[in-house]
């Protein structure tokens, strides 16, 4: 499993408008994950933010055969909803 956490740590360095990313839950926990779950913290949301998410999820299809969920949220509602504290499994990859 690190070695799938290695590739995608580098493959995010390549996205500057992705200003923290997080991976949570089952692949960091589960022998045999369900799915690859990841947090990206942006600015402000954009069109180009949305277009930098499809990209991403090219780059990491190409990585693992697992489907890839992405919840995208601002550095505000990161704070506001307290997202990291409610879930209990995660790492910040970037």
């Amino acid at each position: 499993m690190n070695s799938i956490l290695d590739h995608i740590q580098k493959i995010c360095a390549g996205f500057p408008l992705f200003l923290e990313v997080y991976i949570f839950w089952s692949i960091l926990y589960k022998e045999t994950p369900n799915d690859l779950d990841v947090l990206l913290i942006y600015k402000d949301l954009s069109e180009e933010i949305l277009k930098e998410k499809e990209r991403l999820w090219i780059l990491l299809a190409m990585i693992t055969d697992l489907p890839i969920d992405f919840t995208l949220l601002s550095q505000v509602e990161l704070q506001e909803t307290a997202f990291l504290e409610k879930i209990k499994h995660y790492i910040k990859i970037k």
